[in-house]
């Protein structure tokens, strides 16, 4: 392939793009669900983030994608990301070439806007020629067994299921919805607890919007209340767990482990192979709850370019700063 027939671009808002921009998506082998195009309508218009849904085409036809949004930082320039509140992203390409083409397109989006810096995500560890990495996220997985249930139940692992009789005994039930009250009240009080802004339920009900049947929210409770929630989303071979969260004054009772059997049954009438934890900081009370699940823990990639003037990322996008956590949490109401 020359270098010459190739053309950067960003894609159009006509439906025929996105179409086109979700075919690829679709048939590459590396792709995630945070490469589908409805993720454009989600952050812009929840968040009035610009998006920049960069294509590489060989005459008419798509050899490669990356999807960056501008994300605003408060009074700090803002960062180009791909893609932003989720656990991948980052360039899908027929070729290592294709891939350079567009990371190097982006670098100069990144300098033109003058973003303190752009960050890919990749669900595996590679590396990405002009780049810097960081290795401070890991990714969480459980492959599922394609025999029994009980076989598949034996991949928790037996602490897991000790964890997982403890929630029974306790009368923990886990049940589906489509409606996100009871994520939010829970989202607010974890990200008031750990000093981070909280998403506006907005932001939930339009990823249920946006993906339809294929997306899902599993609560379990005790009695009438809720105690923990999963929000998913089924895409190719894996049921990906968008966001999750748990009561603090309800984790001595495990109710993960409900989630986490509730999960692979949905995953396995699915007929999909894997149920797919995210990312969380390898020393994070997040990745202390996935690791009592026994899932698989695997390093993933996170690639930086600092255009003059910007700085790295020390924190995440929705984290305060430490002057300012404590006066957030004052800020913000129990739940």
């Amino acid at each position: 392939m020359i270098d010459g027939q190739l053309q950067i671009r960003v894609l159009s808002r006509q439906d025929e793009a996105a179409d086109a921009w979700d075919a690829y998506v679709r048939r590459h082998p590396q792709a995630t669900s945070d490469h589908v195009s409805a993720w454009r309508s989600i952050l812009s218009g929840v968040f009035a983030f610009q998006d920049y849904y960069l294509t590489s085409r060989f005459g008419d036809q798509i050899v490669g994608v990356l999807p960056l949004f501008s994300v605003s930082r408060g009074f700090r320039r803002a960062a180009l990301s791909s893609i932003p509140f989720s656990s991948y992203g980052g360039v899908l390409a027929d070729s290592p070439d294709v891939a350079s083409m567009l990371i190097e397109s982006a670098k100069s989006l990144a300098q033109e806007n003058r973003a303190a810096y752009l960050e890919l995500r990749d669900r595996d560890c590679v590396v990405l020629n002009g780049l810097s990495s960081q290795r401070q996220y890991v990714r969480f997985s459980l492959p599922l067994r394609t025999t029994s249930d009980m076989q598949q139940g034996d991949a928790l692992g037996a602490a897991s299921h000790a964890f997982l009789r403890t929630a029974e005994k306790q009368g923990l039930s886990v049940v589906a919805s489509q409606d996100t009250q009871a994520l939010h009240a829970i989202h607010v009080q974890e990200t008031h607890s750990l000093g981070k802004a909280c998403f506006p339920k907005r932001y939930f009900d339009a990823i249920l919007k946006a993906f339809g049947a294929a997306s899902c929210v599993y609560y379990v409770r005790l009695n009438e209340k809720t105690l923990a929630y999963a929000l998913t989303i089924a895409f190719k071979e894996t049921l990906n767990v968008q966001s999750m969260g748990i009561l603090a004054s309800a984790r001595e009772l495990y109710p993960e482990q409900l989630l986490s059997r509730a999960l692979c049954s949905e995953a396995k009438s699915r007929g999909l192979r894997e149920v797919d934890y995210g990312r969380s900081r390898r020393d994070s009370a997040c990745a202390v709850v996935k690791r009592r699940l026994r899932v698989v823990e695997r390093p993933m990639g996170c690639h930086y370019y600092v255009p003059r003037g910007g700085s790295m990322p020390a924190r995440e996008i929705t984290e305060k700063q430490p002057w300012f956590e404590r006066a957030w949490q004052r800020l913000l109401p129990n739940v």
